[in-house]
């Protein structure tokens, strides 16, 4: 198994997909949860989501993202892949667009939300440190 399969693999048995829906504005917003070391994982990921495209990508951390945080780092990077707006969610998360309380938190399975209208890729680095995406399907 290559590393993309094995990550690939990792991720979606690791990570659960959270749907939520903001209280004030109504938006729909997807995040995983971040793994970290108290975790005892593999791989270390976090995600962010683009809500326009519905596009869900799930990363392996550099070094300045699990030391500092994955909010505003994250998007960020997945912006310069990607294109898009993408926003950093977790379970503490208000709405990025408009403040308000994320309501409606529900745990989705990969199968439903790949079957719906998002897409979701995983970034990682391979043997070489050079920077992969592969769509998760």
């Amino acid at each position: 198994m290559n590393k993309s399969e094995w990550v690939a693999d990792a991720v979606k048995k690791l990570e659960h997909i959270y749907c939520a829906k903001c209280g004030r504005c109504g938006k729909r917003l997807v995040y995983t949860v971040t793994t970290a070391d108290t975790d005892m994982v593999p791989i270390y990921c976090g995600s962010a989501y683009d809500p326009k495209n519905k596009v869900l990508a799930v990363a392996e951390l550099t070094s300045d993202e699990y030391d500092h945080g994955c909010e505003g780092r994250l998007p960020e990077r997945m912006a310069q892949i990607f294109g898009g707006h993408f926003v950093y969610l977790n379970y503490r998360s208000k709405c990025p667009f408009c403040g308000g309380d994320l309501k409606e938190r529900n745990t989705v399975s990969w199968d439903a939300y790949l079957g719906g209208k998002g897409k979701a890729f995983i970034v990682f680095y391979d043997e070489h440190d050079q920077q992969n995406v592969k769509e998760i399907l």
